[in-house]
C-alpha cells in the first residue's frame, strides 16, 4: 500500500517537486504549484487493487504555506497542526 501510494504522489509532483516518506504512513511532499494538491487528492482517493481485491484509500493533507526563513521543524509542526485539524473536522462532520 506504501509503494503505490509513494508511487502515486511522485506521478502526480512535477520534476521540481519533492515526495519524501516521512515515517510510518505519512508522506512529505513539497510543492511549488498549489494547483497540484487538488490533482493528489484525487489520485489518493481512488481505491488500490491488492492480491485480496480493491482497498479505498483515505489521506488527511495538512497544507500550509512556506513562510520565507522559517525554520523546517516549524513548517512541519504547523503542517502536522493543520492535518490533525483536519481530521478533527472530517470526524465531526461524520459524526
Amino acid at each position: 500500500m506504501l509503494l503505490e501510494i509513494g508511487q502515486r504522489l511522485k506521478a502526480g509532483v512535477g520534476n521540481r517537486d519533492l515526495v519524501a516518506r516521512y515515517g510510518g504512513d505519512e508522506f512529505l511532499v513539497a510543492l511549488r504549484d498549489l494547483a497540484t494538491l487538488e490533482g493528489l487528492r484525487q489520485s489518493l482517493g481512488a481505491v488500490v487493487m491488492t492480491s485480496v481485491g480493491a482497498l479505498a484509500v483515505r489521506a488527511d493533507i495538512g497544507y500550509v504555506p512556506f513562510e520565507r526563513g522559517e525554520d523546517v521543524d516549524i513548517l512541519l509542526e504547523r503542517a502536522d497542526a493543520a492535518m490533525y485539524a483536519r481530521k478533527r473536522s472530517a470526524k465531526l462532520a461524520s459524526a
